[in-house]
């Protein structure tokens, strides 16, 4: 039995597989299998696979018709063996001690998920775009509860599953799947495990390596979808609501929706996908994540409180629509509220090209 299995869905990805698989078969760690999951790819992303596969015996395929990375990601977790499971993307790249460090620390702490950092990197030109995925500062010594880390559970990691190994038990006894949705399939996923979760540990590096840029990628074609993420955000806090763990985190999730809705309205890009994503809220989106609930003054930040104002006045549908009024009304409220460095930071990020 394998000690990691790896999960990765594939479509059409055959311009960046040898660089993903390079660097994940010359991992220091050398006990794991790969489970390849091709989602109906057009090109040569299969044949690809195909010869990996007949060089390292560590590599299955496993091939189905398009039906996107989270029914892919279900498929790999059924055929999995590993005590612990790793979901990666195929177009990114990994530091060769990925796997031995998270399962290092996985087995010294015992936690249900362990999360490390990542750097985002530009497709092209293979420039480092400054970002900070893991917000580490003020979190408890590893391993913690999910419980003293309440107020920001579903902000210090991010949504996607790629920089957390689970431990496979741990999935299995609560059931979790990723849902079959053409993109935010992972939060759902990333966020309930995160809140079922007995303990979490943390590795801060950053030890993979996210590509941006480029057409084929799920952030280009949100406007295809813009509702994924709302389908997704109800899930959770239905499912939550349900198994009786919620309430703790409800603070942490109401600020976690405002700034994924606000994140998709930036992704949009045409009038559109915005008319289709804001009647959906209007309608009954806001209801069923609890944001009826809440009033401007129960969130921490000016940019929060502004957000909350503009997504629940529909006098304000004309600035929200305008993706350049978006972003100079908040960027003003976080220089109020005094979050330079975080602006400035987050200016640099558009500069270079995010």
């Amino acid at each position: 039995m394998p000690l990691i299995s790896v999960i990765i869905p594939v479509y059409n990805a055959e311009g960046f597989l040898r660089e993903c698989f390079d660097s994940l078969l010359a991992q220091s760690l050398r006990d794991f299998e790969v489970i390849c999951v091709d989602d109906g790819s057009t090109d040569a992303t299969l044949t690809l696979l195909t010869g990996y596969a007949a060089q390292d015996g560590r590599l299955r395929v496993v091939h189905q018709q398009n039906q996107f990375a989270g029914a892919a990601r279900n498929r790999g977790m059924d055929a999995a063996a590993g005590d612990y499971l790793l979901f990666l993307d195929a177009d990114d790249m990994f530091a060769p001690d990925l796997l031995e460090a998270l399962y290092t620390e996985a087995k010294r702490t015992g936690a249900d998920i362990t999360v490390c950092n990542a750097e985002m990197f530009r497709h092209g030109d293979g420039k480092t775009v400054p970002w900070q995925l893991l917000q580490a500062a003020g979190l408890p010594p590893s391993p913690f509860p999910p419980a003293s880390v309440a107020e920001r559970l579903f902000l210090f990691a991010g949504t996607v599953p790629w920089n957390k190994l689970f431990r496979r038990a741990f999935v299995s006894e609560n059931q979790l799947r990723f849902m079959a949705l053409p993109r935010a399939n992972d939060l759902y996923f990333v966020y309930a495990a995160l809140a079922l979760a007995n303990s979490i540990a943390v590795v801060p590096r950053k030890l993979v390596r996210y590509r941006v840029g480029y057409g084929g990628s799920l952030q280009a074609g949100n406007t295809k979808d813009p509702c994924c993420f709302l389908d997704a955000l109800q899930a959770l806090r239905a499912e939550l609501l349900r198994r009786g763990c919620f309430a703790p985190y409800a603070a942490c999730f109401a600020e976690a929706a405002l700034r994924q809705i606000f994140y998709n309205f930036d992704t949009l890009r045409n009038k559109d996908a915005f008319e289709i994503l804001y009647a959906a809220l209007q309608g009954d989106g806001l209801c069923a994540l609890g944001l009826e609930a809440y009033a401007a003054k129960s969130f921490r930040t000016p940019a929060l409180r502004l957000r909350f104002r503009w997504i629940t006045n529909p006098r304000k549908k004309r600035l929200l629509r305008s993706r350049a009024m978006r972003r100079l009304g908040i960027g003003f409220c976080e220089l109020l509220g005094g979050d330079i460095k975080s602006l400035f930071g987050k200016a640099v990020q558009k500069l270079r090209g995010r």
